[in-house]
């Protein structure tokens, strides 16, 4: 299927199209946290809710707005990570009109807040052995 920069495959089809009739905006789920189910974020981040919700309170520099929620960040990444998704497919999953650029713009956040927030804590030479 053509596209403004080039193709998609038939496989990111159907994943984007499975995902928009099913579970519209998936991200969705994670911005009130208390609503997400066990299944839901083993199906989306690889981690049980535990888990999730343990590495969400090591990422403190970033700032909640109106369009995102730290969660939701964090739940895109370990998505994009694990599925190996373009970001522009990824801007059609997160719903609200959500451009590449914008994707592009919160993975970029999210990078950089594991770095400074959770790596030096538990990946790197400086950790306490």
């Amino acid at each position: 299927m053509p596209f403004k920069n080039g193709y998609f495959c038939s496989r990111e089809i159907k994943i984007v199209e499975n995902s928009s009739i099913k579970d519209s905006k998936i991200f969705e789920k994670f911005k009130d946290i208390q609503l997400l189910n066990e299944s839901d974020c083993l199906k989306i981040t690889g981690w049980t809710l535990k888990e999730f919700l343990k590495f969400s309170n090591f990422i403190t520099s970033i700032n909640e707005t109106n369009g995102r929620t730290k969660e939701q960040l964090i739940a895109l990444y370990r998505y994009w990570l694990r599925k190996g998704l373009d970001q522009f497919s990824l801007s059609l999953l997160f719903g609200n009109n959500t451009s590449q650029n914008q994707i592009s713009s919160y993975l970029s956040q999210i990078r950089e807040a594991i770095y400074k927030d959770f790596v030096p804590f538990f990946l790197g030479c400086n950790k306490e052995r």
